[in-house]
Order: C-alpha cells, then structure tokens, then sequence
C-alpha cells in the first residue's frame, strides 16, 4: 500500500451521463452507429456475432431424473425363503432377519411375479394402483360407400394416466362407489324403458276412433296456430305507415 493508493470512500465525480446531448458532441458518448449506440440495445452473454452459440453446440442429455425418496424394493422369492406360516411381515421383522439393514425413509416395495406358498400378514401394506381417464372425442362424418352413404365417427382419443398408492380399506370404499354409480345408472335406465313401455301400451290399448280423434285435435291446433300468425301478420301490416 502507497500514498497514491487509498481512495476516498465516495467520491465527488458525478456518474457519466451518456445519450443525454450536452457537451458530448453529435453522438452523445454512444459512438457511431452500431447496434449497441441504439436504445434500449442488450446483447446477451451467449451472443457471439451471429454464430452458433456454445450453448447450442454443447450436446444435451435428454429426459429427467427423479431426485425424490424412492422406496426400497424387495423381492418377493427372499419373503418367501425367509418367512415362514403365521408371521407378520414388516419392518421390524425384515430387520431381524437380515432383509434390510435399516429403516427406509420412503418405506419398502415388494416386486414379483412368484406366488406366495405361505400365509403371510403384511402390516400397512400398499398397492400400487392406476386410474386411466379414457376421454373420446367423435365428429360424424358422411361417408359414400359401396352400399350407400352413412357416417363415420372420427376423432382424438386422450389417455390419462393417475398412480395411486391405496389401502385394502380405501379399495373397497372406491368398488362400493363404483357399484353405486352402476346401481344409479341402471335405475335411470329402467325409469326411462319403463316409461316408453308404458306409452307403447296405452297407445296399443286405445281404439281406432280415440286415435283418429286425437289426429284430428292435432290439425285443428295446426289450423289455429296459422290463423294466429295470419292475423297478426295483417296487423302488423295496417300499423305501418
């Protein structure tokens, strides 16, 4: 450190004013032209005159990884070996014979296609289940074939797939809604058919002259309704001047 070196904390140099106009000259401090003597001109750091920039020449790793807890897998061959009939199966019990070393933060997985041979109780056990929302949209279109025109339904399908982690408890309580919703669905339909029987019937059990008569009430409606709008079409007609 010399005597020239320290610099007073704040200084009494006002800040360079640029593009202001003043003592600067026809330019104003920006320079002669360019790109960066405009207004409001930003040029990133990844800009490099118009080539390729290192950012986009640096190949990249497709997809994502997932960071999050992930449960610890255990086949189900080794319950199998080490389990025996009657016994419960659940951490502290893996833990004693050897099948996991310490308790998992995100619990344990049981993977496998091998059947089970013994009774086993798993306490807190989870299954991993899919709820897919199938979404079908259909315009109808005229279509000329061989043996006549008729429609053709074209459209977009959308597949939506939900992962759950359920209970023995929260499945049974989402089969009971689901027999409900049938049960609702099949009570509408029967009102509705039941109807429709019911006015076949009393149409069938009518005579021929009640038929004829309830005709011919529908042709005097028609008849009248027509009269209506005649006359109020004259009218309209005699109000204007």
């Amino acid at each position: 450190m010399e005597l020239h070196t320290p610099r007073p904390k704040h200084t009494t140099q006002k800040e360079k004013r640029i593009a202001r106009g003043g003592k600067k000259g026809t330019t104003s401090g920006k320079g002669t032209k360019g790109q960066k003597s405009r207004t409001g001109f930003n040029i990133p750091r990844r800009f490099e005159g118009g080539q390729i920039s290192l950012v986009q020449r640096v190949p990249k790793k497709r997809g994502f990884k997932h960071y999050g807890l992930k449960p610890l897998a255990i086949k189900l061959e080794i319950i199998e070996k080490k389990y025996s009939d009657g016994e419960s199966v659940n951490l502290e019990t893996l833990t004693a014979k050897g099948v996991i070393t310490a308790y998992p933060a995100a619990g344990v997985k049981i993977i496998g296609n091998s059947r089970l041979t013994k009774k086993l109780e798993f306490e807190n056990k989870f299954y991993s289940c899919i709820d897919v929302d199938i979404s079908f949209r259909t315009v109808p279109r005229s279509y000329q074939g061989q043996y006549g025109s008729h429609y053709v339904h074209s459209g977009r399908t959308d597949l939506v797939f939900k992962p759950y982690a359920l209970t023995d408890e929260e499945i049974e309580e989402i089969y009971k809604l689901k027999e409900q919703e049938d049960l609702e669905l099949i009570e509408q339909m029967t009102t509705v058919s039941m109807k429709e029987i019911q006015e076949d019937v009393e149409r069938f059990l009518k005579s021929e002259d009640e038929l004829k008569l309830e005709k011919l009430k529908g042709k005097d409606k028609v008849v009248v309704e027509s009269l209506k709008k005649f006359v109020f079409a004259g009218f309209l007609f005699l109000i204007k001047p």
